[in-house]
C-alpha cells in the first residue's frame, strides 16, 4: 500500500508539471524514478531493514543471556557501547574512507609521469645506439661487409623493454598505427595466437618487465613448462629455451 501511494504520487507529480520541468530534466532521470528507485524502495530497503532488525535482535539477545549468567559484564557493558558509537559514525567512516582513496590516488599520476620519463630516455638512447651504429657503418664501409653492417644494426636494441601498462602501448606508444597494423604486426613475430588467447588481446594490463606474463610449453598435449618468459630462458635446459636457440633468437 506504501508503494503505491509513494508510485500514485509520484506519477501526479510527474503528469502535473509544467513544461519547462521536461525541458530541463532528462527523459532517463524520470524513467530512473519509476524503475530503479522504486525497485530500491520495494526490494533493497525492506532487505536492509530486515537484516538491521534481525543483527539489533541478536546483539540485544546476546547481552542479555551473558548478563543474566554474569552480571559484572554489565559494567563493562556501558564503556563498550559508548566506544561503539564513536567507532559506527558514518560521517567518520566516509571521511576516512575519502581520505584513504585521495591518498591512494595521488601517486597514480606521478608514477605515469615518472613511466613516461623513463620511456622517453630510453627511447633516446636506443635511437642515439641506431645513430652511431649506422654512422659508422656508412664510415667504414670499405672495411664492413654488408652482412656485418646488417648484424650490428638489428642487434643495436635488441633487448625489448615492457613498461607498465597494456600491451598495445607497449607496442605503439604513440598510437601510430591501427589494432589491424599491430595484429599483422604480431602475426609477423609469430605472437599473435598467444596475444590473442589473452583475456582483454591487445588492452592486456603488462607489469613492468612483463613479470605478470608466463608462457605455456606443450608437448603431445601435456603441459610441460610453465612460467614467465625470462625464467624459462635462464634455464639452459628448458624446452622453451632449446626452441628460442633453434630460431636463433638466443646464442
Amino acid at each position: 500500500m506504501a508503494t503505491a501511494k509513494l508510485h500514485r504520487s509520484l506519477l501526479l507529480g510527474i503528469l502535473r508539471s509544467p513544461m519547462c520541468f521536461f525541458d530541463t530534466t532528462p527523459l532517463g532521470r524520470i524513467i530512473n524514478r519509476f524503475s530503479k528507485d522504486m525497485d530500491a524502495i520495494d526490494i533493497q530497503v525492506p532487505e536492509m531493514f530486515k537484516n538491521w532488525f534481525l543483527c539489533l535482535v541478536n546483539v540485544l539477545g546476546a547481552m542479555i543471556v551473558i548478563s543474566m549468567g554474569t552480571p559484572m559484564f554489565i559494567i563493562a557493558l556501558v564503556p563498550m557501547g559508548v566506544l561503539y558509537f564513536f567507532v559506527m559514525q558514518q560521517v567518520r567512516f566516509i571521511a576516512e574512507s575519502e581520505e584513504r582513496v585521495d591518498e591512494n590516488n595521488i601517486c597514480y599520476f606521478p608514477s605515469v609521469i615518472a613511466n613516461r620519463w623513463l620511456a622517453i630516455r630510453l627511447e633516446f638512447v636506443g635511437n642515439c645506439i641506431v645513430f652511431f651504429a649506422c654512422l659508422f657503418a656508412v664510415i667504414g664501409r670499405d672495411t664492413l661487409t654488408a652482412g656485418i653492417v646488417g648484424l650490428s644494426i638489428s642487434y643495436a636494441l635488441n633487448d625489448p623493454v615492457l613498461f607498465s601498462g597494456s600491451l598495445r602501448m607497449n607496442i605503439d606508444p604513440f598510437s601510430s598505427y591501427t589494432d589491424d597494423d599491430l595484429w599483422k604486426a604480431l602475426e609477423h613475430a609469430h605472437l599473435k595466437t598467444f596475444v590473442s588467447n589473452l583475456p582483454e588481446g591487445l588492452q592486456h594490463e603488462c607489469s613492468e618487465g612483463g613479470e605478470n606474463l608466463r608462457v605455456m610449453v606443450l608437448d603431445a598435449g601435456v603441459i610441460k613448462e610453465f612460467d614467465s618468459p625470462n625464467n624459462l630462458l635462464k634455464d639452459t635446459n628448458s624446452l622453451f629455451f632449446g626452441m628460442a636457440k633453434n630460431a636463433g633468437l638466443v646464442a
